[in-house]
């Protein structure tokens, strides 16, 4: 074991790591990582590294910049790994928690933060994932954020711009850093390849670490990324002003997604109820919806308005700001059903994000508040009412913030040069985050590196799922083994496969493949079988079946 002496130098050495990132020997998540172990290339564990250091003395780190709260000894019991839990704070208040597991895989795993973050790192938030990567061998880390608050409200970031760049970027980063020095302070050697894993906001944090800190991680798996904070909210903002004008509810939501259903399910060549590449569908409320101002045998006037401005997106002077919402994702499927099924948990994607209904739940309102009222404008301003909000004048007041949380930047070529791969995907039927916005990043970056894009940046819709996880289709598929047998063993992602489970049993298989492509049926066999069906180029976008 390392000599007591040695540890009064571990403060030191920490914080040097917090401004000079470690030199290593090498170069809201999905839930279903990891469960493709046995069939990939890579072995986590063929070799391991044990401590040579005792857990304990690490609660003797502490000066102005770097502080660990508690070292303690985890035990091998309750289906847990022995292992090391640090838990830790950078300056000011970015709160971590690092797991270093007695078998030491070489490999560090980071979990990115859902909405605004603010989760604590010592509750449940992802820990089955983590626990998951423990028992592989994997050094494990996650973050505060720099702040405490829900996820759904900025209120923390009102008048402190420290706390909305360690929110932004600097608290992944330094996360990162200490996780490796901890590393080798605890085995005496750092990581051989470090990965980042986030859907959401923690898909931002994916792409900020890959454009501002090329040198963190290896690998990113990267999930529906609000990437342009302004205009996400936007396009929120958007979508309530044109509902609170409209009176929408369910069922008139579950008849727009039925017709879109009937009109348009068969193209793609299966009658699943699901659309694979809304991008192949040329869809006009205003043309294509049966008009009825009763109601009963279509859509009256105002329906039809409402439902137009919804699938456009927002605008000035015709001028798109952020695209509209992909059709297919009105009707109702199974929420978070990448972790568990519940029959009773169905809903339309729409509820609490598009519409609300009576006095029900509204998500995407609350946060929408939040942001304008803390974090969207150099000033606050507790007492703004969103309804005020001048898009044409205000967009631009947004951009000081957009410059610290957004990750829009095309060239990726330091992170490319490393040798480093991002593995992105995103729902089609995702209403929180459009896939239209991730579809087109990706299509700008494909434009700017050209034909090397592919070869460390791969893109996978998938098509029925909602935001991260759950729908009406598949939405169980690996993409961190997917991801780690790319960068280590070379085996580029040609297609991943996905799956949906209901009350613990595969129900339908199919293929995710690399954008552009989508996955076409042969025609023979059954469509519930990934074996059916191959990875190819797209139809041509068509109106009406």
């Amino acid at each position: 074991m390392t000599s007591l002496k040695t540890y009064h130098s571990i403060a030191a050495v920490c914080c040097l790591f917090l401004f000079k990132p470690l030199d290593t020997e090498a170069a809201d998540v999905n839930g279903a990582s990891f469960t493709a172990v046995g069939k990939g290339l890579v072995n986590y564990i063929s070799t391991s590294s044990t401590p040579i250091a005792n857990c304990g003395d690490f609660n003797r780190i502490s000066d102005v910049n770097h502080s660990v709260i508690s070292a303690r000894l985890i035990p091998a019991e309750g289906g847990a790994v022995e292992h090391c839990e640090i838990h830790g704070v950078i300056a000011p208040e970015i709160q971590y928690i690092v797991n270093l597991p007695a078998k030491w895989n070489r490999r560090l795993y980071m979990i990115g933060n859902g909405g605004f973050g603010g989760q604590s790192v010592i509750s449940d938030y992802a820990v089955e994932d983590r626990a998951k990567a423990r028992r592989l061998g994997f050094v494990t880390a996650f973050t505060n954020t720099g702040h405490g608050e829900d996820a759904h409200f900025a209120s923390w970031a009102h008048n402190n711009i420290q706390k909305e760049i360690d929110y932004g970027y600097r608290s992944i980063h330094l996360t990162a850093v200490i996780a490796k020095q901890l590393s080798v302070l605890y085995y005496g050697k750092a990581p051989a390849f470090s990965y980042f894993e986030g859907c959401s906001g923690g898909g931002r944090q994916g792409l900020v670490a890959a454009q501002r800190f090329p040198g963190d991680f290896d690998g990113i798996a990267v999930g529906a990324p609000f990437y342009d904070l302004p205009a996400i909210e936007m396009q929120s903002w958007w979508n309530q002003e044109t509902t609170a004008k409209t009176t929408l509810t369910a069922e008139r939501v579950r008849m727009l997604g039925n017709f879109i259903m009937d009109e348009f399910d068969s193209v793609d060549g299966v009658n699943d109820r699901v659309i694979d590449n809304p991008l192949a569908i040329d869809f006009e409320p205003a043309r294509d919806l049966p008009r009825d101002a009763s109601g009963e045998q279509g859509f009256t006037d105002e329906e039809i308005e409402a439902f137009t401005r919804i699938y456009q997106g927002p605008r000035i002077e015709n001028k798109q700001i952020a695209p509209g919402l992909p059709i297919g994702a009105e009707l109702p499927g199974v929420r978070d059903a990448g972790r568990t099924y519940e029959k009773s948990n169905e809903a339309s994607p729409w509820s609490a994000r598009v519409y609300q209904e009576g006095s029900g739940y509204n998500m995407t309102l609350e946060i929408l508040e939040s942001w304008l009222k803390y974090m969207a404008f150099p000033t606050d301003n507790p007492d703004y009412d969103w309804q005020q909000l001048d898009l044409k004048n205000d967009l631009e007041l947004m951009q000081t913030m957009g410059h610290i949380m957004n990750a829009k930047s095309k060239d990726l070529s330091p992170y490319m040069d490393r040798g480093n791969k991002i593995l992105m995907y995103h729902g089609w039927a995702d209403v929180g985050v459009s896939p239209i916005m991730t579809v087109q990043y990706y299509e700008q970056v494909m434009q700017t590196m050209g034909l090397d894009t592919q070869s460390f940046f791969r893109t996978f819709m998938v098509p029925g799922m909602f935001h991260c996880s759950g729908g009406r289709n598949v939405d169980h598929f690996d993409v961190m083994t997917t991801l780690i047998d790319w960068v280590e063993a070379g085996l580029s992602p040609d297609r991943i496969d996905a799956a949906r489970i209901e009350e613990g049993k595969v129900v339908r298989t199919r293929p995710l493949c690399p954008y552009p492509q989508v996955a076409r049926y042969r025609k023979r066999g059954s469509t519930d079988k990934a074996e059916n069906f191959v990875c190819a180029l797209p139809n041509k976008k068509v109106n009406k079946k």
